[in-house]
């Protein structure tokens, strides 16, 4: 988890080089940023921030909720839990291709038969 949570809304010049080029978010030293770019707002939309504003804030905000739920869970795995994993889905990828090269060598012999 992270202690502090800072809100960033930038709008910044486009001659000026971007310190942050996405809305976002990233944890350093234990506290988050969220980070909203306002740049690429239309004035309706500025006009409008009450709504827009909150929506862009609260898709951040979710965001790094389900990154955060996401790490909890991948250190509560063991590593033996995570290599099991990866052998089942490298498995399904070599049943997969296997399929493949099968549906692939007798649509060969079809056309073989016929071009004969």
């Amino acid at each position: 988890g992270w202690s502090k949570t800072h809100l960033i809304i930038v709008d910044s010049n486009n001659k000026r080089a971007k310190k942050f080029r996405r809305n976002g978010h990233f944890v350093l030293d234990e506290e988050c940023y969220l980070v909203i770019e306002i740049t690429e707002l239309t004035a309706t939309q500025l006009a409008d921030f009450q709504r827009s504003g909150i929506e862009r804030i609260l898709l951040s905000w979710e965001m790094l909720l389900a990154n955060q739920r996401l790490h909890d869970e991948l250190k509560k795995q063991s590593r033996s839990e995570v290599e099991e994993q990866l052998k089942w889905w490298a498995e399904i990828q070599r049943k997969e291709r296997e399929d493949k090269e099968r549906k692939i060598l007798s649509y060969m012999e079809v056309l073989g038969q016929l071009i004969l």
